[in-house]
């Protein structure tokens, strides 16, 4: 499984950081600390995040 970083998704979906922290929020993303920073579960973000540019696109 593949865990990855607020800018790594606001960088590969193109939305800014905050929109990952209130999604991670709200979906509660399981998420993981280490060296200070804040991994969140790449399946998350996917279910989450597809749906969400799929509707923005009008799919």
């Amino acid at each position: 499984m593949r865990w990855v970083t607020a800018a790594d998704i606001s960088s590969l979906w193109g939305i800014p950081t905050g929109s990952v922290y209130r999604h991670a929020s709200t979906r509660k993303w399981r998420r993981r600390s280490a060296s200070g920073r804040t991994y969140y579960h790449g399946i998350d973000v996917y279910e989450t995040l597809d749906g969400v540019t799929a509707a923005a696109a009008g799919r």
